[in-house]
């Protein structure tokens, strides 16, 4: 049994950091089945079947349960497409994006809201950058600049939005490892009359740091807790 639990902990420690490096977690399932195949190959005439099946089960299924779960739960990595984050996040810049800190879920249920924990409550806070599945394409993923929190009231008049009587541009600040942004002015360019909106219960309010190129929720709303993938953790 120790010979397994070595196995099991070294893949799962090849397989984490391979996750981590290239972020293409298809390739190594596909290399994986390769490796699988050809040792069951090499192994036919020795009568090993059962052995390396019984290895397979013990050591590379807990592996293989835990990436997933990591992937799922705790830490991924996404690459930005757009110009909506510029000057912060250019397009092309990958982002690591801590997922536990948005929701927990647990290996074999990852799409399950019944074991969902969330911890957006607990974590999210003004101006963090997160990553989110936006209400009108919930198979996109975007990632923006968090404004506003649950129950807050954010008012426009021309080219300025406010939080509880502040500016937006007096809300944000300075993240230490990413680069500089643009103050925003969320309704640039719209009417000049005072609107004003009240955050619902689990609901947040994102906008684009690039505010003339980004879809954001001047364009769909306020965006549902569980519909938030993660906040940004780091840049390069």
């Amino acid at each position: 049994m120790q010979r397994y639990v070595k196995i099991a902990v070294n893949l799962m420690f090849l397989m984490a950091l391979f996750l981590l490096l290239n972020h293409k977690f298809n390739i190594l399932i596909a290399l994986g089945g390769c490796i699988v195949s050809t040792i069951f190959f090499f192994c036919h005439k020795k009568g090993l079947y059962w052995e390396i099946a019984r290895t397979l089960f013990i050591a590379i299924l807990p592996a293989y349960t835990f990436v997933l779960w990591l992937q799922y739960s705790v830490i991924d990595i996404f690459e930005v497409r757009s110009n909506s984050m510029e000057p912060t996040l250019k397009s092309s810049n990958k982002v690591v994006v801590c997922r536990f800190m948005s929701s927990l879920r647990f290996p074999g249920l990852f799409h399950s809201e019944l074991v969902r924990i969330p911890m957006h409550k607990i974590f999210l806070e003004y101006n963090d950058i997160i990553v989110l599945h936006p209400p009108d394409r919930p198979r996109e993923i975007y990632v923006k600049r968090l404004i506003g929190l649950p129950h807050d009231e954010i008012s426009a008049t021309g080219n300025e939005a406010m939080i509880h009587g502040r500016k937006v541009s007096e809300l944000t600040k300075k993240i230490q490892g990413l680069q500089s942004y643009q103050k925003m002015s969320p309704l640039k360019g719209k009417q000049s009359q005072e609107t004003r909106y009240h955050i619902p219960e689990n609901h947040y309010y994102v906008l684009g740091d690039n505010i003339h190129s980004s879809r954001d929720s001047r364009d769909w709303g306020p965006v549902p807790g569980q519909s938030i993938l993660g906040k940004v953790c780091r840049v390069w």
